[in-house]
Order: structure tokens, then C-alpha cells, then sequence
């Protein structure tokens, strides 16, 4: 007896079956290769505050104690009329909040960092009583009203915020770099004008997705408006997040001449407010100088930052500095001083500053949002779809042999 053909509506749902089974095994196939630069980027709602207090590196040096581990500068004796320098003992944060801003697209994203240093008590090296400072917004000159002559002469010089800056960059969303065409400059408060920056280069905010430990990166500084070589230290863990090590050294910079072009001659060069410092030799207490005759100090700045990123989405989850900004001898008056003067350095600010233990949290957590879109594009779709697509293709081959035996 013969067997009944089946009819074309009998067909239908086998065919259906291969084809959505192909379907799947091409998506297996194109979302890993699509999700590299399309759908894991950086996400234009990331907003964060990392706080970075100082912290006590338990090896304590002159003036610094594990309850006061910073140092400062005596922002009043510089402004009033004291006989003599003072450096203080402090507690001192460093704050920044980044948000995301416009102009943002869809391959690129515009990150704004207000950053402030913040001093929240102070007191003499010694015996002295603490004494705690608020901080207030930094009052900015009126318009065409010249600057003042010496840094905080300005009757600020209690003023618990000690230094403020806003960054704006855009940058890849994919591989946070600067790009070409984009937005970059830098705010130093309280002057009124941003700095463009037009060659910015770097690493900042983040690194690249897939952060390799033998990757060649720099990692701009906004202090010097500068990048500087990454060097890999290590593998280490961090809350259960595996991260690259890298260390960056910012060498001693004269931030009066920072931005002075080229081939300038620096004689004839303004240097931004802030930067320089004129007071008696006596006042800046340097041994074996004469006491009346007055000295002109630049304002010089280091630092030695430790990042741990997390390679798979270039969060930065913790950041580590060991930051110094001190007053002394221009480089081009150093071979001709003595031995006193050259070596002579009065710190403005001094401290290892570390992420504390609520922002290495929120990193950790910002890390792990991005590994889930990682494994969600990378594994979890493509493998699904493999093996769904393979089931589909299969059972719609067998219901098809059966029907058209």
C-alpha cells in the first residue's frame, strides 16, 4: 500500500525549524565578532565619586603621623605676615566626581572630573591643638581685576579645599582614548578660563576593554597636562576581581613653565597665578642664607601613581598616589645656587592617597556590570545559540525525513 505524501502545510514546520536553527548558528557566529567594538563599550550613563584619603604608609616620616598622614602648607603664613614658613600636619582627601556629559555618541563619550583636594583638619608639627577647616567654593577675581600676588592672599587661606580642578575629554568608547576631533581641557579653579588641550593623548578615565598586561599605554596627568609611560608591575586581586598592575612615574615638573611654548625664553614668561612664590630668604627659612634679600621659588610637582585595572573592561578599580607639590629653586637657577638653596624644597601638599574602601566597592561593582555584558555577548548568546541552533537543525532534519519517507 502506498504511504500519503505529506502537504506543504505538513512541511512547513520542519523547514521553520531549519531555518531558525541556521539563524541561531549565525548568530553564534557574528555576535562575538559584532559585540568587540558594537555592543561592549562604554556606557554613557556611568557616574561615579572615587574618594582617596591619605592614608599612613606605617613607615611615618618627620611631620607625619597615622592620624594626621598628609602634610600641608600653612596657607596663613603665606598670606599674612609671618616671620617664617609653617608646614602642617593634616587630614586631606582627594575627591572626584565623574559623570558623563555631552558631546556623547555612539562611538565616542565626553567625561567631565571635577577634582578637589580637600583638608579637613590641620595642626602644628609637634604638640599643636587641631584645628578643623571648612571648605568653601574658591572665590574667583572679578573680571579684569588683577591676580593676586602670592597664593592665598586672598583671605582664603583657612579655606578647607586646597585645590580644584574640572577636566573635560572625550574619548573611544571602546578604547578611551582622546579622540581627534573631541573635547579637551582642563579648569583650574579658581581661574575662569579652561586650558584647551588639543594633543592630549592617553589613557585617564579608563583603559581599553581587553587590557593586556604587554600593552604599550600612557596615562595622561592633568596636574602637568602631560602623558607618561605605563610600566606592567603585576597580577594581584582585588575583591575577587583579577587585575593588571601598572605603575606610572611623573617626574619632578615645574609647574610655572608647564605650558610655556617652546623655544620661549623664560625670563620673559608669565607664569600662571599660583605657581610662583616671592618672599624673603628668611621667611623661607633656608640655612646658611642671608636673612633681607629676597627669593622667587617655582612651584614643583611629582607623583607616583599605582593603577589596578581590570583587563576585561578597563576599569580602573583602585588607584594608589604618592603625591608632592613643594615650592623651590628653578631648574635654571639650581647650578649656580648653594648646596642649601638647591637642595631646599617647602611642601604645599604631601601624602600617599588610596582609593578608600566605599569607592573600591563601586568600582568593583562598575567592573562586574561590564564582565556581565562581557560574558552575556561573548559566551552565554553565542553558546546558546549554538546549541539551540543545532537542536532546531537536527529535530527539523528527522520531522522532515520522517514526513517525505
Amino acid at each position: 500500500m502506498t504511504q500519503p505524501q505529506p502537504g506543504k502545510a505538513q512541511n512547513l514546520l520542519p523547514l521553520a525549524l531549519i531555518a531558525f536553527g541556521a539563524a541561531l548558528l549565525a548568530i553564534a557566529v557574528l555576535v562575538p565578532l559584532y559585540s568587540e567594538d558594537e555592543l561592549v563599550k562604554a556606557s554613557l550613563s556611568d557616574r561615579i565619586t572615587l574618594v582617596s584619603p591619605a592614608q599612613s604608609t606605617g613607615e611615618d616620616g618627620p611631620g607625619l603621623s597615622q592620624e594626621f598622614p598628609a602634610q600641608v602648607i600653612d596657607r596663613c603664613s603665606v598670606s599674612s605676615d609671618a616671620a617664617k614658613a609653617a608646614v602642617l600636619q593634616a587630614k586631606a582627601t582627594i575627591r572626584t566626581y565623574v559623570t558623563v556629559e555631552e558631546p556623547s555618541t555612539d562611538s565616542t563619550v565626553t567625561y567631565q572630573a571635577g577634582t578637589s583636594v580637600l583638608v579637613s583638619e590641620v595642626k602644628s608639627q609637634g604638640d599643636g591643638q587641631p584645628k578643623t577647616l571648612v571648605p568653601t567654593a574658591l572665590q574667583r577675581s572679578a573680571s579684569g581685576a588683577p591676580a593676586p600676588k602670592t597664593p592665598w592672599s586672598d583671605g582664603q587661606c583657612d579655606n578647607g579645599l586646597l585645590l580644584a580642578t574640572v577636566d573635560r575629554v572625550t574619548v573611544g568608547r571602546h578604547n578611551g582614548l582622546p579622540t581627534a576631533k573631541g573635547l579637551s581641557e582642563v579648569q583650574v579653579e579658581p581661574e575662569q578660563q579652561a586650558h584647551l588641550l588639543p594633543n592630549r593623548s592617553g589613557q585617564q578615565y579608563r583603559f581599553p576593554f581587553d587590557t593586556s598586561s604587554k600593552g604599550k599605554y600612557q596615562y595622561f596627568d592633568v596636574t602637568t597636562g602631560t602623558s607618561f609611560p605605563v610600566t606592567y608591575v603585576e597580577n594581584t586581586e582585588i575583591s575577587d576581581i583579577k587585575t593588571l598592575h601598572f605603575h606610572v612615574d611623573v617626574p619632578e615638573t615645574d609647574l610655572a613653565l608647564v605650558n610655556m611654548p617652546v623655544g620661549y625664553d623664560e625670563k620673559e614668561w608669565t607664569a600662571p597665578p599660583g605657581t610662583t612664590l616671592t618672599k624673603p630668604l628668611n621667611w623661607w627659612n633656608i640655612p646658611n642664607s642671608p636673612g633681607g634679600q629676597d627669593q622667587t621659588m617655582h612651584r614643583f610637582y611629582r607623583n607616583g601613581i599605582d593603577l589596578y585595572v581590570d583587563p576585561e573592561s578597563g576599569v580602573i578599580v583602585r588607584e594608589r598616589q604618592d603625591l608632592r607639590q613643594y615650592f623651590a629653586e628653578p631648574f635654571s637657577a639650581r647650578e649656580a645656587a648653594s648646596p642649601d638653596l638647591r637642595n631646599f624644597t617647602l611642601t604645599i601638599l604631601s601624602g600617599v592617597f588610596d582609593y578608600n574602601q566605599q569607592t573600591i566597592e563601586a568600582t568593583v561593582k562598575q567592573a562586574k556590570s561590564y564582565q556581565d555584558d562581557i560574558a552575556l555577548y561573548g559566551r552565554t548568546i553565542p553558546i546558546g545559540s549554538a546549541v539551540l541552533g543545532l537542536v532546531l537543525l537536527a529535530g527539523g532534519g528527522v520531522i522532515y525525513y520522517r514526513l517525505t519517507r
